[in-house]
């Protein structure tokens, strides 16, 4: 992926998840999702705040990439042992 372009790459989806590799370039805001309806935990990439990990985070600007893991089913309740 281009660094210089903000751009989102379905890297893999079944029926539970999707996840994307989101470059997001300088002086932009990352893209948003397609599905903001989906809780997502995002995994920062590089730049200043590289390895933190987040529950649906607000949109920040680039340079930097991320890995975006979209939950696609709810989760499930638990059960009192």
């Amino acid at each position: 992926m281009d660094p210089s372009q903000s751009a989102t790459k379905l890297e893999f989806e079944n029926g539970q998840v999707r996840i994307l590799r989101v470059v997001c370039a300088a002086g932009e805001r990352c893209p948003a999702s397609e599905h903001p309806g989906d809780p997502a935990v995002v995994v920062t990439m590089s730049g200043a705040h590289r390895g933190e990990i987040e529950w649906s985070p607000s949109p920040v600007k680039g340079p930097l990439e991320q890995v975006r893991l979209e939950l696609k089913t709810k989760a499930v309740p638990q059960v009192a042992r």
